[in-house]
């Protein structure tokens, strides 16, 4: 009896890691052309409540390797913090969305349309003391990256602080792939990887594995680590015209079009820093991408080349105010074109009016060791870039800016 429960039972190896969040809050838009202000509000300004749900099953047959199985389900595909299109614009250089799916995007905001599916699901093993192989058919870029640059935490608010300040370099592509890591005894490391974001698809012209219609990035990353202290510099070559690399929620809709053109080489170089204490001083993390995209065949009859940039300050103080509690403040650009070579018979002026800002701020209250509450408020100067004085009506002296106010609240388990 014994013996057969033992063979039936649910493997003892496995582990189950949940977060579950719920989101309220709501943005608020202004604009020096009062029509724009209103469109934008009466598209997106309701007060919404949104959740989002993590299983992690977490699997070791021998102790040191890992099976992930992810599954997740959330609600976000109509609010104003997700990442689904309501509205677009027609611009010069094609549509541009107008609120959704734009820079207000969280990072908690997973659109599944409230149905269950499967996130995550690789396999990771060691190779010697010093390599480790993680290889599968829904694995995502940073699973693989040696180490994450980065203190500020991902589980805050805008997606566009979780990317190490290069959304490019860090695009996150999740689907079929495999990479390498290599870690040292002396703080260095490195990792090398694939990832097609449609290598489901049999179809050569439309995906596979590194196929002309695979969406593909190629990641290489070398970091060194110290007690206090990190470094960290990559490079990733991306095919943003199969769709991976660069979203609305991490671009500005420019940037986001231009990525589409062709393929993409992103650098990024980031750094992090923390007290050997809590207290006063705060956690530092910091970051900027460089992205340069190679217009295909199709479409390099008007643009040649298009750059774009990236940066942010991230400072997160420990047992702020109260032992527990964290504070949390972060400010940059998101990923906006900087300039654009284009043919002859175009002025390239016309294409770099790009920039915007984004700042936020948040306070963590730990309620318990596994529940979390936390108020965040955000502003983003010029979420649309560009688009702002191509909008019909709009003049080079148009404005569009965004406050958001939310409430998390972050269950683990």
């Amino acid at each position: 009896r014994v013996g057969t429960l033992e063979a039936q039972q649910f493997s003892t190896t496995t582990k189950l890691v949940g977060q579950a969040s719920m989101v309220v809050g709501a943005n608020k838009f202004s604009s020096s052309e009062d029509d724009f202000a209103d469109e934008g509000n009466a598209l997106a300004g309701a007060t919404v409540f949104n959740y989002d749900l993590r299983l992690n099953l977490n699997t070791s047959f021998t102790g040191d390797d890992l099976l992930r199985t992810r599954l997740r389900v959330g609600n976000f595909q109509n609010s104003s913090f997700g990442s689904t299109l309501i509205e677009s614009v027609d611009t010069s250089w094609g549509s541009a969305p107008l609120v959704l799916g734009g820079l207000n995007a969280l990072e908690v905001g997973s659109s599944t349309f409230d149905i269950v599916t499967v996130d995550r699901l690789y396999y990771q093993f060691p190779v010697g003391d010093d390599f480790t192989v993680t290889a599968g058919a829904l694995v995502r870029q940073d699973d693989m990256l040696a180490v994450w640059p980065s203190l500020y935490p991902a589980e805050t608010a805008l997606d566009i602080f979780t990317y190490a300040g290069a959304p490019g370099a860090y695009s996150l592509t999740n689907g079929g792939g495999a990479g390498l890591k290599w870690d040292s005894d002396n703080g260095f490391a490195a990792s090398a990887s694939y990832v097609s974001g449609n290598a489901a698809d049999g179809n050569p012209n439309t995906g596979g594995i590194g196929t002309d219609g695979a969406a593909s990035n190629t990641t290489a990353q070398i970091a060194y680590s110290a007690d206090q202290w990190g470094i960290a510099g990559a490079y990733s070559y991306t095919s943003g015209d199969n769709g991976a690399g660069l979203y609305a929620g991490n671009a500005t809709p420019f940037a986001n079009a231009a990525k589409a053109l062709g393929t993409t080489n992103s650098f990024g170089v980031s750094a992090w820093w923390q007290p050997e204490d809590t207290g006063f001083i705060p956690s530092v993390s910091t970051g900027w991408g460089l992205n340069s995209v190679s217009p295909n065949d199709q479409n390099d009859d008007e643009f040649d080349s298009v750059t774009s940039q990236s940066w942010y300050v991230g400072l997160m103080w420990d047992d702020a105010f109260v032992e527990g509690n964290t504070l949390g403040l972060a400010v940059g650009q998101p990923t906006f074109v900087t300039n654009v070579e284009v043919d002859d018979d175009s002025d390239a002026s016309d294409f770099v009016a790009d920039g915007n800002y984004a700042w936020e701020t948040w306070y963590k209250f730990q309620v318990t060791d596994n529940i979390s509450v936390t108020p965040v408020v955000f502003y983003l100067s010029r979420p649309l870039g560009n688009a702002t004085t191509e909008i019909d009506g709009a003049d080079s002296d148009t404005t569009f800016k965004n406050w958001g106010g939310l409430v998390r609240t972050t269950f683990k388990f």
